[in-house]
């Protein structure tokens, strides 16, 4: 629906970065700046999903599932539209991930934990995010959570280590390890399949994900 309503050369991308579409351009050094370079990777995605029964293919089928999720998340920005709104980040600019890379590298920020959907109380679901907190960690917040911390008064925002991402989104979205240092790490492990596009396409897949390719229409 959405390639036939606006053609190949719709621009498709997150506001604020200059890496388009980040975690496809970690795992691939590719950028996706249109619906149909954004078609394209779709043969690439569904490569990866070999539903072999080994430890790397279940591997990688997980990250072509992050793909698609991020692909998705790129369509809600379509012309220039912004589906989240405060405290929500929906995506990181590329501002705030400079801000948190030099402590995430040093160990500042020893980590990143993320909390999905509601806690059995507002108050356990606050008590958990200040125990991270005072360990200095990282806290991104997804779902029923964010509306049980704001219910209590927490302040939210990365200088806070508190993220919220959004209450109904896609989450499989690893933003802030793929536009730092990390992306490089990341396309070398897998320079293998990125390299030989005819090995990848020669791989069978058992299909892209489902929510998206009714999406897309393609």
């Amino acid at each position: 629906m959405l390639y036939r309503q606006h053609g190949a050369d719709k621009a498709v991308g997150f506001p604020h970065t200059a890496y388009c579409l980040p975690c496809y351009y970690a795992v691939t050094g590719v950028k996706i700046k249109t619906l149909g370079e954004l078609q394209a990777a779709l043969g690439v995605v569904k490569s990866l999903m070999t539903r072999e029964h080994a430890l790397d293919d279940a591997l990688m089928s997980g990250v072509a599932t992050a793909l698609c999720a991020e692909f998705i998340e790129a369509l809600k920005y379509l012309d220039g539209a912004e589906p989240y709104q405060e405290p929500c980040y929906g995506h990181l600019a590329d501002s705030i991930i400079r801000e948190l890379g030099v402590p995430l590298v040093t160990g500042a920020i020893p980590g990143v934990a993320v909390i999905l959907g509601s806690a059995p109380t507002a108050q356990e679901g606050v008590d958990l995010i200040k125990s991270y907190q005072a360990q200095g960690i990282l806290v991104t917040l997804v779902g029923g959570i964010i509306d049980q911390a704001q219910e209590l008064g927490l302040k939210m925002g990365y200088n806070f280590t508190n993220c919220s991402f959004g209450k109904r989104r896609n989450i499989c979205y690893p933003r802030c390890i793929c536009c730092t240092s990390c992306s490089t790490d990341l396309r070398q492990c897998n320079t293998w399949r990125c390299s030989k596009p005819s090995y990848i396409h020669q791989r069978q897949g058992s299909g892209i994900c489902k929510c998206f390719q009714s999406l897309l229409m393609m």
